[in-house]
Parts: C-alpha cells; structure tokens; sequence
C-alpha cells in the first residue's frame, strides 16, 4: 500500500514540470521574437540612408573629359576618397 501513495506523488509533480517547463519554452520564443523585430524595417531605412548621405558626402567631383591625364587625375582623386572613407570606419 505504500507503494500506491509514493506513485500518486508523483504523477502531479511530472505534470507541473511539464507546464512550466512549456512556460520556460514560451518565454523564450516571445523573447527571441522581440529582439528580432527590434531592427524594424524603419530602422533599416534610417541605416541605409545614413550610409547613402555619408557616400554622397565622400564622393569625388569627376571629369567629364576622356583623355589620359584627365582619367589619371580622377583615378588617384577617388583612390585618395576611399582611403579617407575607410580611415572613417
């Protein structure tokens, strides 16, 4: 008969373990879904536009003409930018 009373014991503890440990589960996804949707598709936008104003900042004023000297000249202008643009980052 003792047997019998241990075993009922038991049976209410494995079914509150399982509930909380769907609770734990649950948290966890709730949790998880926010974080990602922190980056909302706004922010991105303002990212991009950050990048695409610093770009523009940073651009080179190019020649039109297409002789050698005037590709040369433009060449080393925008090798000179990008340097500058990378010792920013």
């Amino acid at each position: 008969m003792d047997t019998n009373n241990q075993n009922k014991k038991v049976g209410p503890i494995i079914g509150a373990l399982i509930i909380v440990i769907l609770i734990v589960i649950a948290a966890l996804y709730t949790w998880e879904r926010r974080l990602n949707s922190a980056a909302t598709p706004a922010d991105q936008a303002a990212i991009e536009t950050t990048d695409q104003t610093a770009s523009a900042s940073n651009a080179v004023q190019l020649s039109t003409s297409d002789d050698v000297d005037s590709l040369t000249k433009d060449l080393n202008a925008t090798e000179q930018a990008d340097a500058a643009a990378e010792a920013k980052y």
